[in-house]
């Protein structure tokens, strides 16, 4: 057999992929010019695991082995091999390794998913580990796993396993103390101890209390100090009085987690008290939970971890639920539990003081166990870089988010939707549309496309569900006529069997139907009647779904008229619902996010002209000089770092020094009354299209009449340009920094729809947002915007978004107007306004 050399293989030159953090990274095969840099970081930092030698290796062309870096702008921070094994075509040893600093990003993963897939290409089918603990990149004797799902898990661990233990969010313990853990059922100490035995805790407890008396069988201990060891997870279930000295002395004797139980008041002291404990978990390295947690779940039967009050006990499985509220994720794990979707991790994440949602979407993105998110987010600093993190995690599993007190309402509902969108976020409106879609989206394959097949023997009920279907977007197709031959009565679509169909009759019309190739997802609608056996027929479709002879084909089952409590068959978790509206809705969510996935993320392409350093000093100077707006003057200077170019402008301060300035810059020019940083331009501020002198000093004097002091008078140029545009950066307690692009009129208010983005902006993003302006009839086409450059607007779209992402002191920023034509886009006027204040927890 011939075999296909590695080095022909490399379909992905160069990709831009989000990682768990947000940020975007470029995965690209090494070139010879990367020693260096792979030198200054692998061989210099890290010193003899990696050789000059094995670099030499790596940069040098070789037809069994394939080589990719992570580059994260100009640094190199991983490289990945695969080597080919001599003997055997099929068979490669896949290393890694990601610089210290990086390894909790889940570098490493995504280094691996893009060489196995390239791998394949060339016939490789078995891929041996040898990311060793030390992280060297290097080929050489590992321990061997065969098959990219287990190296994949080994180079997850791996990312996991660079963020040191006490710094990861979700613990999994080998010993668990709880603090106040008292003899007595119903105290919260009691409970939440009884909970971890009751779970089968795989290992060690210990109760902590005054007495030191046994609790619940366990021996007990007076103090933390008494324990025969340093436990990795502290449950506080004190009193709040005695939180702050009790995770002080937990933080003395080593602990390396805490979750606090305890409820603060939201009035009087309780902010200073609060911000006491995170200060002492900062001091002694630990990760804190709460206050105010239900506590947290861990069903990995290697941990078995139950520290929570909730009275449910999922199974375990493929969904990842976090809450801040105690009674909403008592709500998520009942639902959960009572539906029959298997958990993997649950965190009531309380007060959110230390650990918050982006450090479980960091932690969930590379856990293999869990195959969907699902939260509630109540307050604004939950949100905080959710949406960010949340969009890189949604490329590799679904998200689901519950409305809280901050989602969904007023006035920017619609945007908010459409934002939660672009972050392929799938936003339910209550925990039971959450948990219907979770089930669907745990254990069944995305859907490919809409074209829905109905098969059932409830007649009435499955035309029902096709007009349903339809108003949802399904295409409920008609099926082919050699198609229908092979079904019982020449069925169309919706194929009905009648209510007298029997348990067979069902599953092989099932099978066809599947085998077909002319439907994307299926829904199977049954009634349950005296004349049949439900369960027996649900059994059949599970053997058949099961069957791997079936394609992997998205499936949903109804059934209703039937006693039996049945929420999913078969070993692959087809789920089971009782109306079928609530099915073709989880399925609809299902084939949105489907379609969100296959879209390409786009380019993070290089922009010439970039100086962040300087523009971090102009941002330094700015913000020693002044408490939140910032100066027009270093406001452009901070624009010019990154290459936006603002229109020059002189201050007037008398009719003749006005008249001076226009005639130096030339006319026509336009007088602005900038009345303050913090001020926009509203309608009397401008006077436009002077041309002469005369006009110019008339201008003055009117604005100057109408409330304007000379000395805020700007005198500019007037660019010729058929349209006016409005940026800007708004930085979100829901969704972090945004930017945004609308039309303006001639007194530079916005007009008509504004496109908004999340912000890393790849090239597409820019161009989605370019093309979807209400653009003026005269300036409408299908592929490009007469009199104006579209190229210009999105370059200064991804400028403003690369600005944003590297400067999250940003809090605001506008450029109003834009004059944008067919030679580029300048700005007239801006103003910016800087954060006062340092992050905030969770941020």
């Amino acid at each position: 057999m011939t075999t296909s050399p590695l080095t022909a293989v490399d379909g992905q030159q160069c990709v831009d992929v989000l990682i768990c953090d947000g940020s975007i990274i470029t995965v690209r095969p090494v070139q010879p010019g990367d020693r260096a840099a792979l030198t200054a970081r692998f061989v210099t930092g890290a010193g003899p695991a990696t050789t000059a030698t094995e670099l030499d290796d790596l940069c040098r062309p070789d037809p069994h082995r394939l080589v990719d870096v992570a580059a994260d702008g100009p640094d190199l921070i991983g490289v990945a091999s695969c080597t080919r094994h001599c003997g055997d075509s099929t068979t490669a040893t896949i290393a890694v390794r990601v610089a210290e600093a990086h390894r909790s990003r889940g570098i490493g993963t995504v280094l691996v998913e893009h060489l196995t897939a390239r791998a394949r290409h060339a016939g490789i089918t078995r891929f041996l580990d040898d990311v060793r603990s030390s992280g060297s990149a290097m080929p050489g004797p590992g321990v061997t796993l065969i098959g990219s799902d287990a190296v994949q898990q080994a180079v997850q661990a791996r990312d996991r396993a660079g963020w040191q233990p006490t710094r990861r969010p979700l613990p999994a313990p080998r010993s668990v103390a709880v603090v106040g853990a008292i003899r007595g059922h119903g105290s919260t100490g009691f409970e939440v101890l009884r909970a971890l035995r009751d779970y089968g805790f795989r290992g060690r407890l210990y109760p902590v209390n005054d007495s030191g008396r046994p609790v619940y069988g366990v021996p007990g201990f007076r103090s933390i100090a008494d324990l025969p060891e340093p436990v990795d997870l502290l449950v506080i279930a004190t009193p709040a009085a005695e939180v702050a000295e009790t995770l002080r002395e937990a933080g003395k004797n080593g602990a390396g987690s805490a979750v606090v139980l305890t409820g603060y008041p939201v009035t009087g002291d309780a902010g200073r008290t609060q911000r006491d404990l995170l200060r002492i978990a900062h001091e002694h390295g630990m990760r804190l939970i709460g206050p105010g947690s239900l506590g947290v779940l861990n069903t990995d039967p290697r941990v078995r971890l139950n520290a929570s009050l909730s009275p449910a006990r999922p199974a375990a499985g493929g969904l990842a639920l976090a809450a801040q509220s105690s009674a909403v994720g008592i709500a998520l794990l009942e639902h959960a539990t009572r539906n029959g979707c298997g958990v993997a991790d649950f965190v009531g994440l309380g007060d959110q003081l230390d650990v918050a949602v982006d450090d479980l979407i960091t932690d969930w993105y590379s856990d293999s166990r869990v195959r969907a998110v699902a939260m509630c987010l109540e307050t604004p600093d939950s949100h905080y870089a959710f949406a960010r993190g949340a969009r890189a995690l949604s490329r590799r599993k679904p998200v689901l988010v519950v409305p809280g007190t901050t989602i969904g309402t007023g006035p920017t509902h619609d945007r908010d939707e459409e934002l939660f969108a672009q972050a392929g976020v799938i936003h339910v409106a209550s925990v039971d549309e959450m948990t219907d879609t979770a089930r669907l989206l745990v254990d069944q394959p995305l859907p490919t496309g809409d074209r829905l097949g109905i098969v059932g023997n409830a007649g009435g009920l499955t035309r029902l569900a096709a007009d349903s279907a339809r108003a949802l977007g399904f295409t409920v197709v008609p099926l082919s006529p050699a198609l229908r031959r092979q079904l019982p009565g020449g069925a169309g679509n919706p194929v009905d069997l009648g209510v007298e169909a029997t348990a067979p009759m069902i599953g092989e019309t099932l099978g066809i139907v599947a085998r077909s190739g002319e439907v994307d997802v299926v829904l199977v609608v049954i009634a349950g009647t005296r004349a049949n056996v439900p369960a027996a027929i649900m059994r059949t479709l599970g053997r058949v779904l099961d069957d791997k002879a079936q394609p992997p084909l998205t499936t949903a089952v109804v059934l209703t008229g039937s006693a039996d409590d049945i929420h999913r068959i078969g070993v692959r978790g087809t789920p089971v619902y009782r109306q079928p509206d609530r099915a073709l809705r989880a399925l609809a969510r299902a084939c949105r996010y489907a379609v969100w996935r296959r879209e390409p993320l786009g380019r993070r392409p290089a922009l010439g002209g970039l100086q962040p350093g300087r523009a971090t000093t102009v941002i330094e100077r700015a913000r020693a000089d002044s408490r939140g707006w910032v100066p027009r003057r270093a406001a452009a200077d901070l624009m010019a770092a990154y290459g936006v170019t603002v229109l020059p402008a002189s201050w007037a301060g008398t009719g003749m020094t006005a008249i001076a300035a226009a005639e130096r810059v030339g006319y026509p020019v336009m007088l602005t009354c900038a009345t303050g940083s913090a001020t926009p331009c509203h309608l009397g501020h401008v006077r436009r299209g002077l041309t002469t002198a005369a006009a110019v000093r008339a201008a003055f004097e009117e604005l100057t009449r109408s409330g304007c002091r000379s000395d805020q008078v700007l005198v500019q140029h007037q660019p010729s340009a058929p349209v006016e545009l409005i940026a800007s950066i708004t930085d979100e307690p829901v969704f972090g920094a945004i930017v945004e692009l609308g039309l303006a009129d001639e007194h530079g208010a916005r007009t008509g729809r504004r496109a908004a983005h999340l912000v890393p902006l790849t090239d597409l993003d820019a161009g989605r947002m370019c093309r979807s302006l209400p653009w003026p009839s005269s300036h409408t086409g299908q592929d490009a915007i007469p009199d104006v450059n579209p190229s210009a607007v999105e370059d200064l779209l991804l400028r403003l978004g690369r600005l944003a992402e590297n400067h999250p002191e940003i809090a605001a920023l506008e450029l109003n107007p834009l004059h944008a034509g067919p030679n580029g886009i300048v700005a007239a006027n801006l103003r910016l306004r800087l954060t006062t204040t340092g992050p905030q927890p969770g941020r």
